[in-house]
């Protein structure tokens, strides 16, 4: 019995043994040919590439992410993965440069996020396919004339857009962004309520139209409202029975506004008024940027009273025969 029972134990072993020898030379061999099937399937670049990581925002922070690392590339001389994103393939970037594939970290040595202050000079020549995440801290010149020059090239419809929106002649145009939210998941009545500088009030539009009401005295201006609320005539009417001028009249969408309706039709639209009126919105920013506005009116904080936060500091940027002036002006 003692030897019939040893030599069960033995066996266990021996099996055992053996199962595990099988276990380490089959990872052994899976390690083996996935490298010599990665020297197969492509050579690994030596120019480093860079790409970006979208935080399923809306168009306007998708737009902040490509053009934050279309500045990365251009200032080390790597190549830029392009990455599509919603409306994006309506614009000549689409068309422009490397698509970024499911494949394209296999052509490189290494893929490495950018993180903290762990990559603040990259390296062109390492082969390394870099990735900028959306909270990465880039600092771009957005005064730099010739990366402005080349976004506006890229920043462009490819295809005709329905842009019936018909610009009144002697008069100064002015373009107001309202943003409410329009449908759009992720503005939701409590993140509207907490930004009072993405969604501004009723009351910072109305002031602002009256401030160049007095800018342009003696001037006609008409006043059109780019909004994704789904009742644009109410805001019009709003506004108008506010401000109270003769020499002021308005237009807007009257039908189909929603946060992903119009969206380029608008963007593009925006900039060829005489002046803007914005939000803080990434959307409107990048109006201001590539655009022909000569007069930008954005409100960059805000204090707390009785009835919450409020505007109480906007930036005036102006184009003037000496070039662009700016003024911040408080309004507590």
């Amino acid at each position: 019995m003692k030897r019939v029972l040893l030599i069960g134990i033995l066996s266990g072993i021996i099996i055992t043994n053996q199962n595990i020898c099988s276990k380490q030379h089959k990872r052994q061999c899976l390690k083996k040919h996935g490298k010599q099937q990665s020297k197969k399937s492509t050579e690994k670049s030596s120019m480093s590439a860079i790409t970006y990581n979208l935080n399923g925002g809306r168009f306007g922070d998708n737009l902040f992410s490509y053009c934050k690392t279309r500045w990365l590339a251009d200032k080390y001389g790597i190549p830029l993965l392009y990455k599509p994103f919603q409306y994006s393939k309506k614009l000549k970037l689409h068309k422009k440069g490397i698509k970024y594939t499911r494949r394209s970290p296999l052509k490189f040595k290494a893929a490495c996020y950018l993180t903290g202050s762990r990559f603040r000079k990259l390296q062109p020549e390492e082969g390394i396919l870099y990735i900028k995440k959306w909270y990465y801290d880039v600092k771009v010149d957005w005064k730099d004339a010739v990366f402005i020059k080349k976004l506006r090239k890229l920043i462009r419809p490819s295809v005709p857009l329905d842009n019936n929106i018909m610009l009144p002649k002697n008069c100064v145009t002015v373009a107001v962004h309202v943003r409410r939210g329009g449908g759009y998941r992720r503005d939701t009545r409590r993140v509207i309520d907490n930004q009072p500088l993405r969604f501004a009030s009723d009351q910072f539009y109305i002031d602002q139209i009256k401030r160049l009401a007095t800018m342009f005295e003696g001037k006609d201006l008409y006043v059109h409202i780019f909004t994704d609320d789904p009742n644009p005539e109410v805001i019009v009417e709003n506004f108008k029975r506010a401000v109270n001028m003769d020499r002021i009249t308005y237009g807007c969408r009257k039908s189909g506004n929603n946060s992903h309706s119009y969206v380029l039709e608008d963007f593009f639209a925006m900039m060829k008024f005489d002046c803007l009126i914005r939000p803080k919105s990434h959307y409107s920013r990048f109006v201001e940027r590539l655009g022909n506005n000569k007069v930008i009116i954005a409100p960059i904080h805000v204090s707390k009273n009785k009835e919450g936060e409020v505007i109480d500091t906007i930036r005036i940027r102006q184009l003037t025969d000496t070039g662009w002036k700016i003024k911040k002006t408080k309004l507590l």
